[in-house]
């Protein structure tokens, strides 16, 4: 990403990037729990979407921008 104020280069932190990851993730554990649990299939549909729109939603305020890339250990 560039910056719009200096137009440098912007990297996403190391710990944003975990946090993401998690994020992310939501969505397809959804997918398990009609099979765990006595869900019906449109109410795990309905699961899944949720899911899906809460995790577009979260993903901006776990942004983090920093001037070095950094690398996940």
């Amino acid at each position: 990403m560039n910056c719009n104020y200096c137009g440098k280069k912007q990297y996403l932190t190391g710990r944003s990037r975990m946090k993401m990851v998690v994020c992310t993730m939501l969505p397809p554990f959804t997918l398990l729990l009609p099979l765990l649990f006595n869900i019906s299939f449109i109410t795990g549909l309905f699961l899944l979407i949720g899911s899906f729109l809460l995790a577009i939603c979260i993903i901006p305020f776990f942004t983090e921008l920093s001037n070095k890339e950094e690398f996940m250990p």
